[in-house]
């Protein structure tokens, strides 16, 4: 994908695009490769061409965000996801430009650090977890409740994926030599 990206650009996108309409048309569930494959892109093309949004790009994605809220349109889920997911990544990319503090920056240094751990088991985890519910039967303080042990569970097994990782990592380095 980064050959793509920084090679054939245009081409990767239209290839994108098909795969995602196709997976869509086809019933792909919000966790396939291609309903997904938008929004990790979109990150790749955002590093490599925009780097910084600007407060006009800030703007309407905050719009978008806002008012799928505020009106909870009722169509495809997996469409809903990839849009949202885009526009809350622009808006928090703008956010974090204005948090270029200290403290901050430490946060956000373990935060990344764990990033793509979190990144690798989020989806099965979720899954797991809420297919043990009835989502349309939970009050709101439950469905709040049920978010926070998802984190809880995320970050502990994020923690373990990176560590054993490494320790992983280490062994093949020694045996390697």
């Amino acid at each position: 994908m980064r050959k793509g990206v920084n090679e054939y650009p245009l081409l990767l996108a239209i290839i994108t695009a098909v795969l995602y309409i196709l997976s869509i048309v086809l019933g792909a569930k919000d966790v396939s490769l291609f309903v997904k494959l938008p929004e990790f892109l979109f990150g790749m093309y955002f590093i490599k061409f925009i780097k910084k949004p600007n407060l006009k790009m800030a703007l309407i994605s905050l719009v978008i965000v806002v008012i799928n809220t505020l009106v909870k349109p009722d169509f495809i889920s997996v469409v809903q996801c990839t849009y949202v997911g885009i526009a809350s990544f622009v808006c928090l990319a703008y956010v974090s430009e204005l948090l270029q503090f200290d403290i901050i920056q430490k946060i956000c240094k373990v935060i990344c650090k764990y990033s793509y751990p979190c990144f690798i088991v989020h989806h099965f985890i979720i899954y797991r977890m809420v297919e043990k519910f009835n989502l349309d039967n939970i009050t709101m303080g439950q469905n709040y409740l049920l978010f926070a042990c998802c984190i809880v569970v995320i970050a502990v097994f994020s923690y373990l994926l990176l560590h054993v990782n490494d320790k992983v990592v280490q062994l093949l380095k020694k045996e390697a030599k």
